[in-house]
C-alpha cells in the first residue's frame, strides 16, 4: 500500500502543478493587427515563380487562413516591362518560367480586389547559390 501511495502522490502533484504553469499567450499586436496583406513568395529566374497572398488574423481565430482572391500581381522591370502572374486559386498565383533581364532591377506590384495597390521598391535580382549537400545531426 505504501509503495502505491509513493507512486500516486508524486504523479498527482505533477499533474496538478504542471497544468497551472501554462498561461495563454495574449498579444495586443496580434489582436489589433488583423487583415494585413501577407505576400509570400519569390521571383524565380530559372523556373516557375509563385506568390501566395493571405491576410493576417487574430491568434485566437479558429477559422481557415484568409486567402486574398482575385488580385492582380505582376513583376515589373525598371524599364517598364511587366510579367503578370496567373491566379491558381486559394490565394496562390504563379508565373511560368520567363527570361528576366538580370542586369535590370525588378519589383512586385499587387492590386487587390478592394482596389488597393502595393508595390515593393526596385531591387536587383540575386541568384541563390546551388545547394551542394544537406546534412543533419541528432544531438541527445
Amino acid at each position: 500500500m505504501r509503495k502505491k501511495l509513493f507512486i500516486i502522490v508524486p504523479l498527482l502533484s505533477f499533474l496538478l502543478l504542471g497544468t497551472e504553469c501554462v498561461e495563454p499567450y495574449d498579444s495586443a499586436a496580434a489582436s489589433s493587427g488583423t487583415n494585413i496583406l501577407v505576400i509570400d513568395g519569390s521571383l524565380n529566374t530559372e523556373g516557375i515563380s509563385t506568390i501566395r497572398l493571405t491576410r493576417t488574423q487574430n491568434l485566437a481565430d479558429k477559422t481557415q487562413v484568409k486567402e486574398e482572391l482575385h488580385a492582380t500581381i505582376f513583376f515589373e522591370e525598371a524599364n517598364g516591362t511587366t510579367y503578370t502572374l496567373t491566379e491558381d486559386g486559394k490565394g496562390n498565383y504563379s508565373l511560368q518560367q520567363k527570361t528576366f533581364n538580370v542586369s535590370k532591377e525588378h519589383r512586385i506590384v499587387v492590386h487587390t480586389s478592394d482596389d488597393k495597390e502595393y508595390a515593393s521598391e526596385f531591387v536587383p535580382l540575386l541568384k541563390s547559390p546551388e545547394i551542394d549537400s544537406v546534412t543533419w545531426k541528432v544531438t541527445p
